[in-house]
């Protein structure tokens, strides 16, 4: 390893750490990323055999100031804690070091957090947006902004899928009209994900142009501007705001509500214990289709009574 640099920075660390797992997810990169970042800007570009556990109870104190949420600081230590594994000595915990460094620093003690319960929007919420999306101004490209509205709300909330994911992954071509299916690739993931379409689903895709391959012609770097426009309607609608990631939690809360277990499924989640069963025995799309039938569905969603 004659390239590796005599006194290794953070930065050093990272490109040695994908060198030697070249499988590691776009997500975990920028995770990483993120977390050099933050502590470059906090302790400089210290050289690893520098670290020690004071940095780490330095840094704590500074993210906490910049009211970073703790579950983001202790996973920034933990992404540095893996470098500094990588880069350590050969250990029976960790196998593959490369003995760049002599030892690796304990992190302290860990910041302690109760998770508070999350909001999820209520259906009477998404039924008064969907309303209103009459009077929404954007997007203006290639759909009719009402049109894009009404079936963004309807897919987002029968899918559980993340703002990006409805804005980058979801394909006409991965969409089986005839067998009620639609395929997601998780972009923080990569996995793949099977939906069940209901009829509800399949009466508003039909609304949409196909403009071009994507089912929303947008990117997901548009999906600030939808977060903004979202927030707008939700003013015109007289309901409090809401962002995608609370119309996710309504739709596993309404699946897991109707067949336990499928808003795990839905969101592409396992739950312990069930790893293998999951993986090997059970097809979430059948379990999903049953409880895809009966989730209770905002009023808007449907059509009028005798229409």
């Amino acid at each position: 390893m004659t390239d590796v640099p005599q006194s290794l920075t953070l930065a050093d660390a990272m490109s040695l750490y994908q060198r030697y797992s070249p499988d590691l997810s776009r997500a975990r990169i920028k995770n990483f990323q993120a977390a050099i970042n933050r502590w470059t800007a906090f302790n400089g570009p210290l050289i690893l055999d520098q670290i020690c556990t004071g940095n780490y109870a330095d840094y704590r104190r500074y993210a906490k100031g910049l009211n970073l949420a703790v579950p983001t600081i202790e996973g920034h230590i933990n992404c540095l804690r893996a470098l500094l594994r990588h880069c350590g000595p050969v250990t029976d915990s960790c196998p593959h070091g490369l003995g760049l460094i002599a030892k690796v620093p304990w992190v302290g003690k860990r910041l302690q957090w109760r998770p508070q319960p999350k909001p999820a929007v209520p259906l009477e919420h998404l039924s008064a947006v969907y309303q209103v999306a009459d009077l929404s101004r954007r997007p203006t490209r290639a759909i009719h902004p009402t049109i894009f509205w009404r079936v963004y709300l309807v897919v987002a909330y029968n899918t559980g899928l993340r703002g990006s994911d409805l804005l980058g992954s979801l394909t006409w071509a991965n969409y089986d009209a005839a067998n009620h299916r639609l395929v997601a690739i998780a972009s923080k993931t990569g996995k793949r994900h099977e939906f069940a379409v209901n009829s509800v689903v399949t009466r508003h895709l039909a609304m949409l142009p196909r403009v071009d391959e994507r089912i929303f012609p947008l990117a997901p770097s548009n999906d600030g501007m939808i977060r903004r426009q979202l927030g707008e309607l939700c003013e015109l609608a007289g309901v409090p705001r809401f962002t995608p990631q609370w119309i996710r939690r309504r739709a596993a809360t309404e699946y897991e509500r109707v067949h336990p277990g499928s808003g795990a499924l839905l969101l592409g989640h396992i739950l312990p214990g069930m790893g293998m069963t999951w993986m090997h025995y059970i097809d979430p799309c059948e379990v999903l289709s049953i409880a895809a039938g009966k989730v209770a569905q905002p009023a808007a969603f449907l059509p009028p009574q005798g229409g």
